[in-house]
């Protein structure tokens, strides 16, 4: 709708400019020029009674905007001197009080009221000029409509004003001087002048108003977060907020979705292919959510440019092992996914993609900071979901990172049976230290809604998690697990206190585990 505005400022103008004209044509009536002010008067009457007058006196008379004039040939003749602030009072502006009707003799009230019309004509003519100049700026930008708007509502407010007073004062005296036996008539272009001018001025403040009020969404009017650079700033912070500190009530140990971008984003640069994915996601979820084309639009190419800063980046070896390069890789798919874009072949892409970059970066140093860690759970759990999409085998290593991921000591194919005992001893610990926030429950066809922990195997139908925080958390923790079960497997042969008949038992309930939280995920 942003369109309309040049349209509307436009059509605003052309009102404006005449209205303008209309109120020159009065306004310069009585000032010797000629056609066309000299058919221009507000109010004409018979004056033959009045006697002993001055060089004012004119029968009939016509009083105008500077002068008091005859007439001649239905036209002002032999006007006056132009005088500034021109009065109706007869009998000031005769010089005589003879002949003059009773009505108009001791009183002030046709004086005034004349005089406060004549200064409110030059107050109205002043604000609709400057509302004419100042409405070049209405065709382009909002903030020139709003103050086109004002300075012509000004122009509306005294022009109504000064149209008021001289209808009173015009009707007034003419019905004075028909009781006195005299006749009066309005000057009718006069009032078709004043009064045209003020409903030229109403419609023109009306489009401006209007014009300044289009390409901003009305239910965005108090958060003006769409171009600058600050409502850009905002947009993103109001993004993670959402997804990086979800509110969690009651509170839980969890991982935070997204925790990872606050220090990454902290750390790049206002023009790197990770900015320009956060940008991107952060408008195309509020384009959602206010059905903002204009934001979309803004999404899309925050998008184009994160895209195409990310595939340099790919090019080179070295940065393509850096922690920005893999995060921009997982906004671009939640970006795809948010904006509707997103197609199966496209996030198998984004997976795979994702699953390689992990693989040529140095599991054993990345896991150890912070933003490894986040974005090792974001890009595992969406490999698993992935693969069970598609029937894919899930990655070795990946697997072998969870392992590491969950736990302090790590569980490689070489490692001697002992070692795999010990981290599976730690994990049952875990298990039983956690609070209890952090369970989960598991709805089966035996036993109805219990407590995942104190159990008997038994296949479960479905296991049921808080939200995506906690769903993730087990993910990793039921596929490090799988893998430490697997390497007790392999080892079998060194002592201790299982049964291979019982390594199985436990590894198959592991994946019953894992193939029960997958329908929650894929939700």
């Amino acid at each position: 709708m942003a369109i309309a505005r040049p349209i509307l400022g436009l059509a605003a103008l052309l009102l404006l400019a005449g209205g303008i004209v209309m109120e020159f044509l009065v306004v310069l009536s009585g000032s010797h020029v000629g056609s066309p002010t000299n058919q221009v008067y507000f109010l004409q009457a018979a004056t033959g009674g009045i006697s002993n007058g001055n060089s004012q006196y004119q029968n009939p008379a016509r009083w105008t905007y500077l002068s008091i004039c005859g007439v001649g040939n239905g036209l002002n003749q032999n006007c006056g001197p132009a005088r500034a602030a021109q009065s109706f009072d007869p009998p000031l502006n005769f010089g005589t009080t003879t002949g003059v009707p009773p009505a108009f003799i001791g009183t002030t009230r046709y004086y005034y009221l004349s005089r406060f019309a004549w200064a409110f004509y030059i107050v109205a003519l002043f604000f609709a000029v400057m509302a004419f100049f100042l409405g070049f700026l209405a065709l382009c930008t909002r903030l020139g409509a709003y103050l086109t708007g004002m300075m012509s509502t000004l122009a509306l407010f005294f022009q109504t004003l000064t149209a008021a007073l001289m209808t009173a004062w015009t009707v007034q005296a003419r019905n004075v001087f028909r009781r006195n036996g005299q006749t009066a008539t309005l000057g009718i272009k006069a009032y078709a002048f004043t009064w045209g001018a003020m409903g030229c001025f109403l419609v023109a403040t009306i489009l401006f108003c209007v014009g300044g009020s289009l390409g901003k969404n009305d239910t965005y009017q108090q958060k003006s977060t769409k171009t600058s650079y600050f409502g850009r700033k905002k947009t993103i912070c109001q993004f993670l907020e959402a997804f990086v500190y979800p509110d969690q009530s009651p509170p839980v140990i969890a991982f935070q979705y997204l925790s990872f971008l606050p220090d990454l984003y902290g750390k790049s640069f206002a023009q790197s292919c990770l900015t320009g994915a956060i940008t991107a996601v952060a408008f195309a979820r509020l384009a959602n959510l206010h059905q903002a084309a204009d934001l979309a639009f803004r999404a899309r190419q925050a998008y184009a440019k994160a895209l195409g800063l990310v595939n340099e980046s790919m090019s080179v070896p070295e940065q393509r092992k850096r922690d920005q390069v893999l995060a921009t890789l997982c906004l671009l798919a939640k970006y795809e996914l948010i904006a509707g874009d997103a197609t199966d072949r496209l996030c198998q892409s984004h997976e795979r993609g994702q699953a390689a970059l992990i693989g040529e970066r140095d599991h054993v140093e990345w896991l150890r900071s912070d933003v490894g860690v986040g974005l090792f759970r974001l890009v595992y759990i969406r490999h698993l979901l992935n693969c069970v999409a598609t029937g894919e085998r899930p990655s070795v290593n990946l697997g072998q990172n969870a392992c590491e991921l969950a736990f302090s000591e790590p569980c490689r194919s070489n490692q001697l049976a002992e070692d795999a005992v010990e981290i599976d001893y730690d994990m049952t610990e875990l298990l039983r230290e956690l609070p209890a926030g952090m369970r989960y429950y598991i709805i089966d066809d035996h036993l109805g809604p219990a407590q995942g922990f104190d159990r008997g195997y038994a296949p479960p139908a479905i296991n049921i998690f808080q939200d995506l925080q906690h769903a993730s958390f087990w993910h990793v923790f039921f596929y490090g697990r799988l893998h430490v079960q697997q390497t007790l497997l392999q080892y079998a042969s060194y002592p201790n206190t299982l049964s291979i008949a019982d390594l199985r038992m436990r590894l198959l309930s592991t994946v019953d585990d894992i193939c029960a939280s997958v329908p929650y995920a894929l939700n």
